[in-house]
């Protein structure tokens, strides 16, 4: 696994007008004065791009992971249920040998 972190410098006042978690303007104060530096080892991302624009539409990216992992378990029942008629066919054909 990759961990990859995004470093977000912008100003207190920018993060309250961002805030969806309701926290106070002081709240974000605080805690912009007592953040900790991401350390220099960690891979970092710039996603200045991103930010130049007021709006960041919402990515649906959840939907296309979960029919892909639907997919292949639907494709592992079906593995399943073929296997188990193999091994019925194999069981009627070994009753049958056996009668031969």
């Amino acid at each position: 696994m990759q961990t990859y972190v995004v470093d977000l410098d912008t100003s207190v006042d920018e993060c309250a007008k961002r805030n969806v978690h309701d926290r106070t303007k002081d709240e974000i104060f605080k805690l912009n004065k007592y953040w900790e530096r991401t350390p220099p080892h960690f891979i970092r991302l710039d996603i200045t791009g991103l930010m130049q624009n007021d709006t960041i539409q919402e990515v649906k990216v959840f939907i296309t992971v979960c029919s892909d992992v639907m997919f292949f378990v639907g494709l592992y029942l079906i593995f399943i249920q073929i296997n188990r008629w193999i091994w019925k066919l194999l069981a009627i054909l070994k009753t049958i040998w056996m009668v031969l």
